[in-house]
């Protein structure tokens, strides 16, 4: 026997010929479709003003430094080859620091960037100062420690130890 679609049975819904025990079983609830949903995660971004100044605060000395090294050093060189310094030093400041001025300091001072030349090298004499290395003038002759095995060459140095007052050839290739 066909049942009848077009009539409702008690506890049982329009158009559907389930039995009522058969029907719980097979669907389910609505708790269990509610938790097989998927649901769309909404990504929330707290405190994103406190993000935004650590990413700000992060960034500002990288780009500063970054700004340094790429003005900072051209404008340097640049310098060095205009005017290179010469140290002057007073009459009265030597004296308190006991040291003796006489004209012959004075011109061994001015006598360092003193030129001449030899076998296709311009000769310049260098005054070491204190404190200086023969790395240190090396770099500032040669831009390098290049020059250091030509200065030893030239002045008959065997280590690389320089004294103050001491009066050094600087070849530099024409």
């Amino acid at each position: 026997m066909e049942p009848d679609f077009n009539k409702p049975r008690q506890g049982m819904v329009p158009g559907i010929n389930i039995e009522q025990g058969a029907e719980r079983k097979s669907l389910p609830s609505r708790s269990e479709l509610q938790r097989r949903k998927k649901k769309k995660k909404k990504r929330k971004i707290k405190f994103p003003m406190l993000k935004l100044l650590a990413l700000f605060f992060v960034l500002m000395p990288i780009s500063f430094y970054m700004i340094y090294m790429y003005y900072g050093q051209g404008s340097t060189k640049r310098v060095q080859e205009e005017a290179p310094f010469e140290t002057i030093e007073w009459k009265g400041e030597a004296e308190e620091a006991g040291l003796n001025t006489s004209t012959e300091d004075s011109l061994g001072d001015a006598d360092s960037s003193y030129q001449e030349e030899e076998n296709g090298y311009k000769v310049i004499r260098h005054t070491v100062q204190e404190h200086e290395t023969l790395a240190g003038i090396s770099e500032e002759y040669y831009s390098s420690e290049e020059g250091i095995s030509l200065i030893k060459k030239w002045n008959g140095l065997e280590g690389s130890e320089v004294k103050p007052g001491q009066t050094l050839k600087i070849p530099i290739k024409q």
